[in-house]
């Protein structure tokens, strides 16, 4: 049954109205709860709906960045009033790398970053690519540099005792590179050159 919008009436009687509520709270049911489970059931939409300057739309479609193997393809995204941008804030991809987003439109990436040894220098600087795709999977971009970035080395032990574990000076991000900037460690007098190759995880927060 189709919702009334212009029940009751002011002249109306329960008796000859009653049925018209019932189907009202069916309509209801039916478009917000479903029939058979009572959780939110939203359909694809074909097109992101319009919204107003005093509106917000939360509403579900086909990804744009396709989610991790073995996953629907469906995703509820969040848009801001007046038409702004549209997140998709149930897509990502569990891998390494991988990639998730927030409702606020937040992005968050991680990615794995192999140093290679280094035998002589004290100082090295390593520029990086964020990557754009994961296991043939699409990865957003940022829109803006990084509000939040973090490199977080893997624990490993030194083999030699010619050099010591280094030290990470993390550069600043744009929205598709960053830099990674490795000491030695200096001992007082003793300044160690050199590293063996060690793995580190980086992560970013930003708005994408």
């Amino acid at each position: 049954m189709a919702y009334n919008y212009n029940i009751p009436q002011s002249t109306d009687k329960f008796k000859n109205s009653y049925a018209q509520l019932q189907g009202n709270f069916q309509s209801i049911n039916t478009a917000l709860l479903g029939v058979d489970n009572g959780g939110i059931l939203c359909t694809n939409q074909a097109t992101d709906p319009a919204t107003s300057a005093t509106q917000m739309a939360l509403y579900s479609r086909i990804a744009q960045n396709t989610v991790q193997p073995g996953a629907f393809a469906n995703t509820l995204c969040v848009r801001k009033n007046t038409s702004g941008n549209v997140y998709e804030f149930t897509g990502g991809a569990a891998n390494n790398p991988g990639w998730t987003r927030l409702p606020s439109g937040m992005l968050i990436k991680w990615m794995p970053v192999t140093i290679p040894a280094e035998l002589a220098d004290t100082f090295a600087t390593f520029n990086q690519t964020w990557p754009t795709t994961t296991g043939g999977y699409n990865i957003p971009a940022f829109t803006s540099a990084p509000t939040y970035f973090n490199l977080m080395p893997v624990a490993t032990t030194v083999t030699s005792p010619t050099y010591a574990n280094p030290y990470l000076v993390s550069g600043s991000p744009t929205t598709t590179t960053y830099t990674i900037k490795v000491n030695s460690y200096n001992y007082g007098i003793l300044f160690i050159e050199g590293w063996e190759s060690f793995n580190i995880n980086v992560i970013a927060f930003g708005q994408g």
